[in-house]
């Protein structure tokens, strides 16, 4: 056993040194979006050619023998040699009860990455589906997490867990805090997170109260959260004036950056050039 250990120590150090591991979760009406947001993240560190990532994908309720999809993770592939898909082909697995109309049953999946994820990966970025990569990401890599073993940004409105908690009359559940963080970039240790039980104590707490995966991932935290850098997830509706240079543009909410009526026109034209790389690829 001890050999074991030692291998696999030896196994994660060499992958820390020479490849930054992110992670994604989709399902079909998703999917479309991932060659898009692959390609900011390689284009953000374009000037950075030692950069390698190694992209896991969780994929609910898609077939590995779908055609389709097979064709697509092969496209991706020749960009990023690293892909991982990971299937969910039966989505009653890992059923959630998701109480927020915008944010995808896929979602949640983020919830189960430290046991869908193989046991040598510890450090891991997620990164939601609908954010555009505008520079380098590296440094969350070297963020130190805790004893909880997740760090998010910290939200710029108080409350938002007790107010979501208070309307939908969640009771037995109580979150004692101001602050919390936003789920759509988080930096996860996944040994500490496999330690602490925190899948099954999240998913427990959706599948029982209803509960939106945010909301859980913050009950979890219980106020230990270390927060990352606001430029990390700039939403582009709330704080992105606020944070300069920003990394990650996180298109939060129900309007969408691909939508034809999203507000912000020229972060849809900057989209749309991404897309159109993207495709030629």
């Amino acid at each position: 056993a001890r050999n074991t250990t030692a291998a696999t120590r030896r196994k994660k150090t060499k992958n820390a040194k020479n490849v930054y591991t992110v992670a994604f979760t989709s399902d079909r009406n998703f999917l479309q979006y991932i060659p898009t947001v692959l390609f900011t993240l390689q284009h953000a560190h374009r000037r950075e050619p030692s950069v390698k990532f190694k992209a896991y994908i969780v994929l609910r309720g898609v077939q590995k023998n779908d055609q389709v999809i097979r064709s697509m993770i092969a496209q991706l592939a020749r960009r990023v040699p690293t892909i991982k898909p990971i299937f969910i082909e039966n989505p009653a697995v890992y059923e959630y009860k998701n109480s927020l109309k915008h944010v995808s049953m896929s979602c949640l999946d983020r919830l189960v990455l430290p046991e869908l994820l193989p046991a040598h990966e510890n450090r891991v970025v997620y990164l939601d589906l609908d954010i555009m990569v505008i520079s380098s990401i590296l440094p969350l890599f070297k963020v130190k997490v805790g004893p909880k073993g997740i760090s998010g940004k910290r939200s710029f409105k108080e409350n938002v867990v007790a107010n979501w908690l208070k309307k939908n009359r969640n009771s037995g559940v109580t979150y004692n805090h101001t602050t919390s963080i936003n789920a759509g970039v988080l930096v996860m240790d996944l040994d500490v997170l496999r330690r602490n039980k925190f899948a099954k104590f999240t998913i427990d707490l959706c599948q029982k109260h209803l509960m939106n995966d945010q909301s859980a991932i913050n009950i979890y935290l219980d106020g230990q959260n270390v927060p990352i850098e606001a430029r990390f997830n700039a939403y582009y509706n709330q704080d992105l004036s606020q944070t300069k240079h920003a990394a990650i543009i996180h298109f939060a909410g129900s309007k969408k950056v691909w939508h034809t009526d999203f507000p912000n026109k020229n972060l849809a034209m900057v989209w749309k050039r991404f897309e159109r790389a993207a495709a030629r690829q």
